[in-house]
């Protein structure tokens, strides 16, 4: 998450790296969106919103995640409740909904 971070700032102010990085989250964002489409298809997780928007969604969590993961010390209890927050996330954004 450093080196991407790091990667992305330099990124902002030179076009053919800035170029890469979006081809890089585009491929990223593809795969997350083909992911979650074929579980949505095997009933794995909900189904209400389009694939498309839950990658979008899925990959913000995450990347906000990790980038407060740095700032805490492996195995301590802030390490352990962010991870927690996370799984709470993901489980409630995507556990499927029953219906009305």
């Amino acid at each position: 998450m450093i080196v991407l971070l790091a990667f992305a700032v330099r990124a902002a102010v030179l076009p053919d790296w800035a170029h890469r990085l979006r081809h890089g989250y585009g491929f990223l964002r593809e795969q997350t969106t083909d992911f979650l489409g074929q579980a949505q298809r095997q009933g794995h997780i909900r189904d209400d919103l389009d694939a498309e928007r839950l990658a979008d969604i899925v990959m913000a969590l995450t990347d906000g995640f990790a980038q407060h993961l740095l700032q805490a010390e492996p195995g301590s209890e802030l390490r352990r409740r962010l991870l927690g927050s996370l799984e709470l996330a993901l489980t409630e954004l995507l556990t499927p909904r029953a219906a009305e």
